[in-house]
């Protein structure tokens, strides 16, 4: 997990992204909105287009914090290197 900012405007810093070992399964549905998204859905409550418009960011003094049960082992992925 770590702390990072919002996709779509005002990229407000105020998410907690999860990284997961492997893929999760998703629903039809759930797929379905994740499509509407990408095509420009809209976010009533906000009154916003939800289509991701920032390209990734650097890390700068973020790090990524590992919750793991054993990260023994575990290799390297650079996360924390800027």
């Amino acid at each position: 997990m770590y702390e990072g900012s919002e996709t779509v405007e005002p990229f407000r810093e105020t998410v907690q992204w999860l990284i997961f070992r492997s893929a999760l399964p998703i629903s039809s549905l759930q797929l379905d909105r994740l499509r509407e998204i990408r095509a420009g859905g809209y976010d009533e409550e906000r009154e916003t287009p939800m289509v991701p418009i920032r390209a990734p960011q650097p890390y700068n003094s973020r790090s990524v914090v590992c919750s793991f049960r054993s990260a023994a082992g575990a290799p390297d992925l650079g996360f924390n290197k800027q």
